[in-house]
């Protein structure tokens, strides 16, 4: 998401190893790397070092993190999600026009 808080920004990461929706999850509950902080990006999604996890075509996120509560925090999860086509728990989804 932007430093404003007004829109979010597609960002791809290097990754070794089989990325899948559950990779992007966790790689979005991480938090911001150091090269996004430079840009200025932010999260509304707090970090955590616990993982989210596939049960069937849905993803479950960590106990210690409570589903989003503000429109961008929501966003985050939606569209990581909606980029491979998953569902995550507690999530509604919205409109795909607000995923860049």
């Amino acid at each position: 998401m932007t430093a404003a808080r007004d829109g979010l920004v597609r960002r791809t990461r290097d990754h070794t190893g089989t990325v899948d929706i559950t990779t992007a999850m966790n790689l979005l509950l991480a938090g911001p790397n150091d090269e996004e902080k430079k840009l200025g990006l932010v999260t509304e999604v707090p970090a955590t070092s616990s993982k989210a996890i596939p049960v069937l075509d849905v993803i479950v996120m960590p106990e210690d993190i409570a589903p989003p509560t503000t429109k961008w925090g929501a966003l985050q999860v939606h569209c990581t999600a909606l980029a491979s086509r998953a569902k995550v728990a507690g999530v509604a989804p919205v409109p795909d026009e607000y995923c860049p």
